[in-house]
């Protein structure tokens, strides 16, 4: 009949579409797929080591903690080593450890952490005084820290700063504040305080540590000013 012949039509259409989208969604195709472009992508980022070291915040940092590490460091070993174990040999001590000092040096230059500049007779000798004042500073704390206990040598390299901010005033007219100032009082009380009351006074002791107090503001004063000298000739 013609009703049974139409739908028989109808239903062999159906298939034929059904079948036609079947094979055009299975069909693989040619565009591109669309992806995320790689800078929207979110990506982590992972903090390292290296990225924190080039960081001048966290150099300051370290730099500042390991001088202080090593200064407490150094004067406690000097202070056993003079006055407990009574070695006699004050520049032999003061000769292994700038010896000591030297080899690490030459060793960060040879792994690259570290530059230095050749060798100059005009640097040399434009940093001869820099290096007599180091010396004597070192020479004068040795015998300073052989007679006096560590607390008053503590107290009386801090009166140094004083030294330091008037030297800085005259050779560089640079202000020093009130608040500087009235640091500079609380220093110098302590101090007398501090003395009035050291149980194991030693005059030698306290005249090698005033002579060690010159001798390091001379030395830091006189570098500032090499310092600037030399960074104005060019490092020459």
């Amino acid at each position: 009949p013609q009703g049974c012949c139409g739908c028989a039509r109808g239903g062999v259409r159906r298939l034929f579409l059904c079948q036609r989208v079947r094979e055009e969604t299975d069909r693989p195709t040619d565009r591109p797929t669309e992806t995320m472009p790689a800078h929207d992508v979110p990506k982590s980022s992972p903090t390292s080591l290296k990225s924190v070291w080039a960081d001048p915040r966290a150099q300051a940092i370290l730099a500042c903690t390991a001088y202080c590490f090593f200064s407490a460091s150094m004067v406690f070993v000097n202070k056993i080593l003079l006055s407990v174990y009574s070695f006699p040999f004050n520049y032999t001590l003061i000769f292994v450890q700038n010896s000591l000092a030297v080899v690490i040096l030459i060793a960060a230059k040879h792994w690259g952490a570290i530059s230095v500049d050749s060798f100059s007779w005009n640097t040399a000798i434009l940093w001869l005084p820099v290096d007599i004042l180091f010396v004597a500073m070192l020479v004068t704390g040795t015998l300073s820290l052989r007679l006096l206990v560590v607390p008053m040598v503590t107290i009386f390299k801090n009166l140094t700063n004083i030294l330091i901010a008037t030297g800085d005033r005259i050779w560089f007219a640079n202000e020093i504040s009130f608040g500087l100032m009235g640091s500079f009082a609380l220093l110098i009380v302590g101090s007398i305080v501090a003395g009035f009351n050291d149980l194991s006074f030693n005059a030698t002791g306290y005249m090698w540590m005033a002579c060690n107090c010159v001798c390091t503001a001379a030395y830091v004063v006189r570098r500032w000013g090499n310092t600037s000298l030399d960074s104005l000739r060019g490092g020459a």
